[in-house]
């Protein structure tokens, strides 16, 4: 029986594979990938640019039609760059000056000068500027479409630097198990980063897999359900997740770091934490570290498992990436709350 337990162990960690590709370099030999994870990025990030584009344009013609709104209109653009959502502006349009080269002032000049033509002839009336203007100098995260915020972001200069600047600043994003049928009745919310794309599971009990950078990250995070069966019974589930017995539950391909006894939600639960090669690409040898905490309710298996790999032509080494984003990792965690 502990054998068999092990084996699913395994095979709930295998799952953590297919659900973070993101993990691994793109198959060479894939030709219907036409782009590459960067240039989505990019192209999510532009998305986002033109957003608050059409905004400053916007304050840009209030301050231009109405002599008596020119002050306000500056004045509120300029106190929408002091906040957090404007200084991720700032970093978005770097890394897109960075990716664009010397052509980037040309880009930039064409793009606001096609805004500025669709925008000459449209009337506003003096009661609509001042709206234009107090919204500008109102705007919030909240108000910003989820999409758009998520983006916007994950290129925050201070929230790259350190992932868990984000949580502090308040940019959290809720998701929720209930109504989703491969959470085959375990109903759990969960907190995480704004800049995290939320995605379908990839197999058949993951409920959802979470990706940082707006979906285009080495940093994701699946939940994955398994309701037990007279195969499994409760207890020896329980078991499994106690120690010394959680140490057996790692795959054997990989290198265990730690194991201990927590709690996931009020459930007694099990961490695991480990290193192993994406079996998915075997010939890449990537290595990427494994947070695996695993509970029981309502009779299910519950696993949130968390996976993280340095970044294509990053300096930093796997170590310092589980260093900055542990405290990413721990908040999600103690954010979850199972339904009474």
């Amino acid at each position: 029986m502990v054998g068999r337990i092990r084996e699913v162990f395994v095979l709930m960690c295998l799952w953590i594979c297919a659900g973070a590709p993101a993990l691994a370099q793109e198959k060479k030999s894939e030709p219907e990938k036409k782009i590459t994870k960067q240039e989505g990025y990019l192209q999510s990030l532009n998305e986002a640019w033109g957003y608050f584009m059409s905004q400053k344009m916007l304050v840009e013609l209030v301050a231009l039609r109405f002599q008596e709104l020119k002050v306000p209109s500056v004045q509120a653009w300029a106190d929408f760059k002091k906040k957090e959502i404007g200084k991720s502006l700032a970093g978005l349009e770097a890394i897109l000056k960075e990716s664009k080269g010397k052509d980037w002032e040309d880009y930039q000049f064409m793009v606001l000068g096609q805004m500025r033509a669709k925008l000459a002839d449209k009337e506003i009336s003096e009661e609509a500027a001042k709206e234009i203007v107090r919204k500008i100098k109102e705007l919030t995260a909240a108000q910003v479409p989820p999409d758009v915020l998520m983006n916007l972001v994950s290129a925050h200069p201070k929230f790259v630097a350190d992932p868990v600047e984000e949580i502090k600043s308040g940019f959290i994003r809720r998701i929720s198990s209930k109504g989703i049928k491969k959470a085959v009745g375990v109903e759990l919310e969960m907190q995480s980063p704004a800049s995290w794309k939320a995605l379908e599971g990839r197999t058949s009990r993951m409920v959802w897999r979470m990706v940082s950078k707006a979906g285009f990250g080495m940093v994701v995070s699946n939940l994955t359900v398994l309701k037990l069966s007279d195969k499994m019974p409760l207890e020896q589930v329980k078991a499994a997740l106690k120690m010394p017995a959680m140490k057996k539950m790692a795959p054997k391909n990989s290198a265990l770091i730690s194991a201990k006894e927590m709690t996931l939600g009020g459930e007694p639960a099990g961490m695991l934490i480990y290193d192993m090669y994406n079996p998915a690409y075997p010939g890449e040898k990537i290595t990427f570290r494994i947070v695996q905490i695993s509970c029981v309710n309502k009779g299910a298996l519950v696993q949130l498992q968390f996976a993280m790999s340095p970044e294509k032509g990053s300096k930093l080494d796997l170590n310092e990436v589980t260093k900055r984003n542990m405290p990413v990792f721990q908040f999600m965690a103690e954010s979850v709350k199972f339904a009474k």
